[in-house]
C-alpha cells in the first residue's frame, strides 16, 4: 500500500480521536505494535506526546512504561516507581518507551483456501477460491473501532468484502473494512470482517490495523441522547396506551409522545373512511385513463404501419447516393495509381473510405514511386564504383601509414610525412621500409574488407542522396503526388457527405423502433389501467371494512406483544446500554494516565502476514 493511501486511512482514524480541550495537560498515546498473523505481539512502542496547554514548567505523569527515551528535545525526567515528573520548560514533551502489557485489540488473521486453513506463504504457491477473516483479541476491558488497511497483491479476483471495500488507489487494491471489538455481542455491531476472491499464487503480504476507543465515547453520548427512553417516552405512559389499546378501551389524554400517538390513532381511523371514498374515486380516474391508453393505442398503432416504408424509404436514398459515390470512384483514376477500388456498400463504405484516404496519402505515394527513382539512380551510382573504392583506399591508407609511423616512433601525419620526404627529412632506406609495410598492411584480408564495406557504405549514401534530389525533380512523381493530393481531398468530403446520410438513416431506424416500442408499452398500460380499475373497485366494494376490522385485531394483539417486548427487551436493551456506555467511560489508555490529565490512545498495528 502507498504512502497516500496509508495517510488517508491514518487521518480517518486521527480524526475520530479528536476532540475539542481547554488549557490542560492531554496524554497522546500512538502504540506502535509489530504482531504475526496469529495476534502474537513481536514488538511495541509506546509513542507519546504531553499536549503542555498551560505551558508548565513541570508535569507530572503516571507510567508503567520502560526504557523511556525523550524523542522530541533535551528535557529531562526522574522516575519514581510509577511516577515521571518531566521538566518541560512551558514545552511539549514527546517520548517513547515499551511495555509488555496486553493491547486493547490485536487482530488475528485466519486464511482458508478450498476450506482448509492456510498460511500466507502457502497461499502464495497455491490456487483456489479462497477466504479470509479478520478477528480481534481484545483485553475484555476496552470497547474500540478498528479501522483495516490490507494490500491486495497479484493473484487476486473477483474479491466480495464483509463489512468493508476494496478501493483502487494508484493501480492497486486495497481492502478497507471496520469492525467494532470488545462489545457485548448483543449491541449487533460487526465484530470481524471478512472477504472471499479467486487466488492464483496470491500475493497477501502484510495489513495495517488502527484501533481506538474514543469514537465509542461519542457513539455514546449520541445513544444516551436518542435513546434517553425513561425521560422522553415516559414509559408509565406508554404501558397505560398499550393497556388501554390492547384491551379495546378509550385511551386517557396523555401528553408528549404517548399523546402523539393516541392522536395518530384516531388519524388512521378517520383515514380509513376517506379511503373508502378514494377508492371509488381511483376506480373511476383509472376506467376513464383506460378509454385515453386505448385510444393513443390505437394511433400509435396507425403510425407503426409505416415503419417498413419510412426505413426502406432511406435505405433506397442511401443505396442511389452510394450508387454516385461508385460511379465517382470509378472515373477518378486511382486504378492509374496502382489503387483498387472496391464497390462501396452500406456496410463497407467507412472502412473501403478510410482505407483509399490512407492509399492516396502523398506521402505513401511517394514511397511507393521511390523504388523506381532509386533504380535509374544505382546503375548511375554504380558506374563510378571504381572512382570511390579508389578514393576510401587511399583515405585508408593514409590512416594505415599514420599508424606505421607511430609504430616507427615517428609522431606525424600523414600529410607531415610527405612533406618530410619531399624535404629530404627522410632517407630513401626509411621511405622504403615504410611503404612496403604499408603496401603489406593494406594488401590484408582485413584491410581489403574494410575498403569494400565502405565502399559498400559510400556507395548506397550517393545512391541515397541522389534519388533524393531525382525525387524532386521527376516530373512523373511530381505529377502523381498533385493527383493524390487532389484525390485526397475529394475522398475525404464525399466520405463526409455518405456519413452525414449513414446518420439520417440511422436517425429512422431509431425513430421508427421508438415508435414500434411506445405502441407495445400503449398496450401495457391499457392492460395495467384495466389491472387497476378492477382492482380499485375490488378495494372500494370489498377492502375497506376488512381493513377496518383487521387493523382493531392487530392492534390489540401487537400492543400486547408490546407489553411484553416494553417489560423484557426494552429493560435489557438500556441495561445493555447502559454497561456499555461505563465500559467507555472507563476505558483507558495503553499507559498510565496521571490524575487531573486526559488521555487518547490510538493503536497501530502492522501485522506481517507472511
Amino acid at each position: 500500500m502507498n504512502k497516500r493511501l496509508i495517510s488517508m486511512v491514518m487521518a480517518l482514524t486521527f480524526a475520530l480521536t479528536c476532540s475539542a480541550a481547554g488549557a490542560e495537560t492531554i496524554k497522546h498515546e500512538r502504540v506502535y505494535v509489530v504482531a504475526g498473523a496469529d495476534g502474537n505481539i513481536e514488538s511495541l512502542t509506546d509513542n507519546i506526546r504531553l499536549e503542555n496547554a498551560d505551558k508548565l514548567e513541570e508535569i507530572t505523569d503516571a507510567t508503567k512504561l520502560t526504557d523511556i527515551e525523550n524523542v522530541s528535545g533535551h528535557e529531562t525526567f526522574t522516575l519514581d516507581g510509577e511516577t515521571l515528573i518531566w521538566q518541560a520548560n512551558g514545552n511539549d514533551i514527546t517520548y517513547q518507551g515499551t511495555s509488555e502489557e496486553k493491547i486493547a485489540a490485536v487482530p488475528v488473521v485466519k486464511i482458508m483456501l478450498d476450506g482448509a486453513e492456510v498460511t500466507a506463504e502457502e497461499l502464495s504457491r497455491k490456487s483456489g477460491h479462497a477466504e479470509i477473516e479478520v478477528s480481534f483479541d481484545t483485553d475484555g476491558e476496552t470497547p474500540c473501532v478498528a479501522v483495516v488497511a490490507l494490500p491486495l497483491g497479484d493473484g487476486i479476483s473477483d474479491v466480495s468484502v464483509e463489512n468493508g471495500k476494496v478501493i483502487t488507489e494508484s493501480g492497486s487494491q486495497v481492502l478497507v473494512g471496520f469492525a467494532v471489538a470488545g462489545v457485548d455481542e448483543k449491541v449487533e455491531m460487526p465484530t470481524v470482517i471478512r472477504a472471499e476472491f479467486e487466488a492464483e499464487n496470491a500475493d497477501l503480504d502484510w495489513m495495517m490495523t488502527f484501533v481506538t476507543s474514543e469514537p465509542m465515547s461519542a457513539a455514546m453520548d449520541l445513544v444516551k441522547e436518542k435513546l434517553d427512553i425513561e425521560d422522553e417516552f415516559q414509559l408509565d405512559d406508554i404501558r397505560t396506551l398499550l393497556t388501554a389499546l390492547r384491551d379495546g378501551t378509550e385511551a386517557p389524554e396523555m401528553e408528549g409522545e404517548a399523546g402523539e400517538i393516541v392522536t395518530k390513532l384516531t388519524e388512521i381511523k378517520t383515514g380509513i373512511g376517506d379511503l373508502n371514498d378514494v377508492a371509488q374515486s381511483l376506480a373511476d380516474g383509472a376506467a376513464s385513463a383506460k378509454d385515453g391508453a386505448d385510444s393513443l393505442s390505437s394511433g400509435l398503432s396507425q403510425i407503426t404501419a409505416n415503419n417498413d416504408a419510412l426505413n426502406q424509404g432511406a435505405s433506397a436514398i442511401f443505396d442511389a447516393i452510394l450508387s454516385t459515390a461508385n460511379e465517382q470512384l470509378a472515373s477518378a483514376g486511382l486504378e492509374a495509381l496502382g489503387i483498387e477500388v472496391p464497390t462501396l456498400t452500406a456496410e463497407n463504405y467507412s472502412e473501403t473510405m478510410d482505407a483509399l484516404i490512407a492509399a492516396t496519402d502523398p506521402e505513401t505515394v511517394k514511397a511507393s514511386l521511390r523504388p523506381q527513382v532509386e533504380g535509374v539512380v544505382r546503375p548511375q551510382v554504380e558506374a563510378r564504383r571504381s572512382e570511390v573504392e579508389a578514393a576510401v583506399t587511399e583515405a585508408v591508407k593514409a590512416q594505415v601509414l599514420e599508424a606505421v609511423l607511430q609504430g616507427a616512433g615517428l609522431d606525424l601525419t600523414a600529410e607531415q610525412y610527405v612533406a618530410a620526404v619531399s624535404a629530404g627529412q627522410v632517407t630513401a632506406e626509411q621511405a622504403q621500409q615504410i611503404e612496403a609495410a604499408v603496401t603489406a598492411q593494406v594488401a590484408d584480408e582485413s584491410v581489403q574488407a574494410q575498403i569494400t564495406a565502405a565502399t559498400d557504405e559510400q556507395i548506397e549514401q550517393l545512391v541515397s542522396e541522389n534519388t533524393d534530389a531525382a525525387m524532386e525533380e521527376n516530373e512523373t512523381v511530381t505529377e502523381a503526388v498533385a493527383r493524390v493530393t487532389t484525390a485526397s481531398e475529394a475522398l475525404k468530403a464525399l466520405k463526409d457527405q455518405l456519413d452525414q446520410v449513414n446518420t439520417f438513416v440511422t436517425g429512422v431506424s431509431d425513430y421508427t423502433a421508438g415508435v414500434t416500442q411506445a405502441a407495445e408499452g400503449a398496450v401495457t398500460l391499457a392492460s395495467g389501467l384495466g389491472d387497476l380499475s378492477d382492482g380499485a373497485k375490488k378495494l372500494h366494494d370489498e377492502g375497506t371494512q376488512t381493513l377496518s376490522d383487521t387493523l382493531e385485531t392487530e392492534i390489540k394483539e401487537k400492543a400486547g406483544e408490546a407489553l411484553e417486548w416494553l417489560d423484557g427487551d426494552v429493560k435489557e436493551w438500556t441495561d445493555l446500554i447502559e454497561n456499555t456506555e461505563d465500559a467507555v467511560e472507563n476505558a483507558k489508555g495503553y499507559d498510565l494516565i496521571a490524575d487531573g490529565m486526559s488521555g487518547q490512545t490510538v493503536y497501530i498495528i502492522r501485522t506481517d502476514l507472511k
